[in-house]
């Protein structure tokens, strides 16, 4: 029997559009998904992050959300709900109503990686997915999925990424300490109060002036003394996307918090690379990351053979 899957993303409940509210426009949108979720007997609807639109949503949010949960289930009872926190979610909020709602046994959110006897508890982000006769038909899994299923340790994954993949980067070392052994971040949005306020205000409730919580809540600036893993730091001097001011400022709050770090700046180059010797070079030093990182810890767990 073939499972029937439902891949959502970015609902944002609650979300205003320069001071006007979108509460029409989301219940449209979750009576859409509920349709949907009937018509074509869905059996697991996926929420990869940022259900909500802040930290700190409206109470009109939260009510839309659960009525959704709850005719979901009404015109589907067998129906799953796998709800990952993203980087608009509060992972602490999502994570508080996850040992109730998994108790229904229809229901799993994973807000944050939580730990268990100081390591990452891994089981809990593999979850399986049913069909309507109950079989499991899949499994959605991350880093714990390549371990149990390709033989990866957990311990040798590294990640990188530029601009928003390098603002991802740094939430996830600075948020999640211990889960990543390194992470190279490349000309990265490390405030968002300094990114392009017309882009930014679009997600943030408006202005910093409007909601500085938000702004804060998202920023990996105020993360930063999370960092333990390895960190490299790339970013064009004339950058006219993400400022260079950006990674200076991130580099002076490593300094203070004393922190151990690589930052390396570009001088002709923009936002990524232009240059050959720019792109060569940053690609050198990842390479040089991995080899005193992931493939190094790697090579002492399997007696001096690479995995």
């Amino acid at each position: 029997m073939a499972l029937r899957l439902l891949h959502t993303a970015d609902w944002h409940l609650g979300h205003t559009l320069h001071g006007v509210e979108r509460t029409y426009e989301h219940e449209k949108l979750v009576a859409w998904l509920l349709d949907t979720i009937g018509r074509e007997s869905v059996d697991a609807v996926l929420v990869a992050g940022d259900v909500f639109d802040a930290a700190n949503p409206p109470t009109e949010a939260h009510a839309l959300w659960y009525r959704f949960l709850v005719e979901a289930w009404r015109r589907v009872p067998h129906l799953q709900i796998v709800v990952i926190g993203g980087n608009h979610d509060s992972a602490a909020r999502l994570d508080a109503t996850d040992p109730f709602l998994r108790a229904m046994e229809r229901l799993h959110v994973v807000g944050g990686i939580t730990r268990r006897g100081g390591q990452p508890d891994l089981d809990r982000l593999v979850v399986p997915l049913r069909d309507s006769a109950g079989a499991v038909r899949a499994w959605v899994a991350a880093v714990p999925f390549l371990a149990r299923n390709y033989n990866v340790n957990p311990g040798h994954v590294g990640l990188f990424g530029c601009s928003y993949g390098g603002f991802f980067t740094l939430m996830a070392l600075f948020r999640h300490p211990g889960v990543f052994q390194a992470g190279a971040a490349q000309c990265s949005v490390t405030d968002w109060a300094h990114y392009n306020h017309p882009y930014t205000a679009r997600i943030l409730n408006g202005t910093p002036v409007n909601d500085s919580a938000s702004y804060k809540a998202s920023s990996p600036m105020y993360y930063a003394d999370g960092l333990k893993d390895r960190l490299l730091l790339q970013h064009g001097l004339i950058d006219g996307n993400v400022e260079y001011q950006d990674a200076v400022r991130l580099v002076q709050r490593l300094m203070e918090l004393g922190k151990d770090f690589e930052f390396v700046t570009y001088p002709v180059d923009q936002h990524g690379w232009q240059t050959r010797w720019a792109r060569r070079d940053s690609q050198r030093r990842v390479v040089k990351l991995w080899e005193e990182t992931i493939l190094k810890t790697a090579e002492r767990s399997t007696g001096g053979t690479k995995e």
